[in-house]
């Protein structure tokens, strides 16, 4: 089923972390803070579980729309696209607060610290060029 998964966080770290959660479940962004893809039943499930652990107790809301084939063909949209390229890089390091994640066009212009502990990428899922598979 076509779900739509909009949502309202004050905190930076768990804005991404939910939207690295939503690209991690197959579905793509469509506004700031809002995503849609195709999910079952369980899978909406699922991701309504883990992002629930992600919020926690902090101050914000997670909404889960499913949209019915008929509804979905009745959508329109009015003007184009905007695209969010700041927010299809991955975080490069840990901001020196240990909360935020670092980005190549934020690094610049922040202090940062490598994560060294715990950080463990196993051979083969690395290709020689040195990206993930």
């Amino acid at each position: 089923m076509e779900t739509l998964v909009i949502y309202d966080i004050v905190d930076d770290r768990l804005r991404y972390k939910v939207a690295e959660a939503c690209k991690d479940y197959g579905l793509e962004r469509i506004q700031y803070s809002a995503f849609r893809g195709y999910l079952t039943h369980n899978r909406l499930e699922e991701l309504q579980k883990r992002l629930k652990r992600v919020l926690g107790k902090a101050k914000g809301n997670i909404q889960f729309y499913p949209i019915c084939e008929k509804d979905m063909a009745l959508s329109r949209q009015i003007g184009q696209s905007l695209s969010y390229p700041e927010f299809e890089e991955e975080p490069l390091a840990i901001s020196e607060d240990g909360m935020s994640p670092i980005t190549p066009s934020s690094a610049q212009s922040r202090p940062v610290r490598f994560p060294t502990k715990g950080v463990r990428v196993a051979e083969d899922s690395v290709t020689p060029g040195g990206s993930r598979k």
